[in-house]
């Protein structure tokens, strides 16, 4: 019980905190692109409060300058002598040069004294100098009311913290547990280090209480989820249990014994049956969003996110990328090697594309045949040509033979296109592909083993 609630609590944690990183991924590019104009800062103020409305994670949203200064936020008003050079994150970003997102310690918050979770990405000026941080705060409350929906007894815990053991929410909650140090616990300093996933009888350095723990690392932030019963409640579930099943036994042996085992072997093969058909039906699922030679996403997939991404990229006035890729020469390989080695083939091949990613929200596609997309959301066409031209590299330094191939390597094609998309248009997607195939087009005509964007403006500007 405990790990399947471990594993269901650090997917609300990664969902909660993908949904603000991408919004300050937005607001990074903006702030790189458009600068700190009054007017952009005026837009931004709107856009931070229309973020904050449909976020309900989100306790505020904030853009500050390279001092700390605030230039934009989601409260009503900016208040007047505050400044946030002083917090840990500012000094991080301040001190380090790296884009990526930056979970802090548990702080109370100067605008409203709660107890919020920073996420912040650092931006930089067209000069690549810092210019400032976009920061979202999470409510802990946010936390605390999911965690307190759980049935866990009286002693039960669920505790969320940094990678270095700080408490940042924690059910059951006092102030003095905030930011403790778990680095010293079992969990922290025998278990994840050889496995970030488990189960774990430990007593809580916190409140002393001996409990089962499921634990769990979390893949794409520095984050460990735990959820525990306490052993009292254990013993005392495994007691009324047992009683109950002599209890049942002893009616049955006074009873129709033959008929009771009758039943049961029938009860068993019923929930093998059960269990079979949910097997079977997420097999099913699987098969039907997911290509079974590449593992990449397949056709189907792409058709049911595309249309989503495209309507949050027009609430937000994001940028949607697509890449198309074909390998070179694919058709020669296939008649050198065989299908079986033209399967091996398209395997390396999506394992490099898939390598070539950073970003959680980007997508490859088994497009068809030797044909793979990338979708990726949130960038412009600059950073999509960049990973397209990162993904032909990393393909081209797979070093695999091909003698049909002019570079004696297998190689790939790249066509990229991106825009913002805009209201109206019902065919965005079908035009986001069409462009990227056009550019592809004109990368395998002009000589394969390149990459070519279509920059020809659209009415969606």
């Amino acid at each position: 019980m405990t790990s399947n609630l471990a594993k269901s609590l650090a997917q609300h944690a990664q969902d909660t905190f993908t949904e603000a990183d991408t919004v300050l991924i937005g607001l990074q590019e903006r702030m790189e692109i458009d600068g700190a104009s009054p007017q952009h800062l005026a837009r931004m103020t709107s856009l931070l409060k229309r973020h904050v409305q449909a976020l309900p994670q989100l306790e505020g949203l904030f853009v500050y300058d390279d001092k700390g200064g605030w230039l934009a936020t989601s409260f009503a008003t900016i208040p007047s002598n505050i400044n946030n050079a002083d917090r840990a994150y500012f000094k991080q970003h301040l001190s380090s040069t790296d884009l990526n997102v930056h979970i802090s310690h548990a702080v109370r918050s100067r605008s409203t004294n709660n107890w919020i979770i920073p996420v912040s990405r650092r931006f930089n000026k067209p000069d690549g100098s810092f210019g400032g941080v976009v920061l979202a705060t999470i409510r802990m409350s946010y936390f605390q009311e999911f965690y307190d929906s759980f049935q866990l007894g009286e002693e039960g815990a669920i505790f969320l913290a940094l990678s270095d053991g700080s408490i940042i929410a924690r059910r059951p909650f006092k102030d003095e547990y905030m930011n403790k140090s778990l680095q010293q616990g079992s969990i922290f300093s025998n278990y994840l280090p050889n496995s970030p996933t488990g189960i774990a009888v430990v007593r809580a350095l916190v409140d002393n209480v001996e409990r089962m723990y499921g634990y769990r690392q979390l893949e794409q932030y520095p984050l460990v989820i735990g959820a525990a019963l306490s052993k009292k409640t254990i013993l005392s579930h495994w007691t009324d249990e047992t009683r109950r099943a002599v209890a049942m036994v002893a009616l049955m042996l006074l009873g129709m014994t033959m008929f009771g085992l009758l039943l049961l072997r029938q009860i068993q093969h019923g929930m093998q049956a059960e269990a079979d058909l949910v097997d079977a039906k997420r097999g099913l699922e699987k098969l039907a969003m997911y290509d079974g030679l590449t593992g990449l996403a397949n056709r189907r997939y792409l058709d049911t996110l595309l249309p989503a991404e495209l309507g949050r990229a027009l609430r937000y006035s994001h940028p949607v990328g697509l890449i198309m890729i074909d390998i070179d020469y694919f058709k020669a390989y296939n008649d050198l090697f065989g299908h079986p080695g033209g399967d091996d083939c398209l395997q390396k091949v999506a394992k490099a594309i898939q390598k070539s990613l950073n970003r959680p929200s980007d997508v490859a596609i088994r497009y068809g045949g030797e044909e793979i997309s990338v979708l990726l959301p949130g960038s412009d066409l600059d950073g999509s040509v960049l990973v397209a031209e990162r993904i032909r590299v990393n393909v081209r330094e797979l070093k695999l033979v091909h003698p049909g191939n002019p570079t004696g390597y297998v190689t790939v094609s790249c066509g990229v296109h991106a825009y913002v998309p805009d209201r109206g248009d019902e065919c965005s997607g079908k035009k986001l592909i069409m462009n990227a195939d056009q550019a592809l087009y004109r990368a395998k005509r002009d000589g394969r083993n390149q990459v070519q964007a279509n920059r020809e403006p659209s009415h969606h500007g």
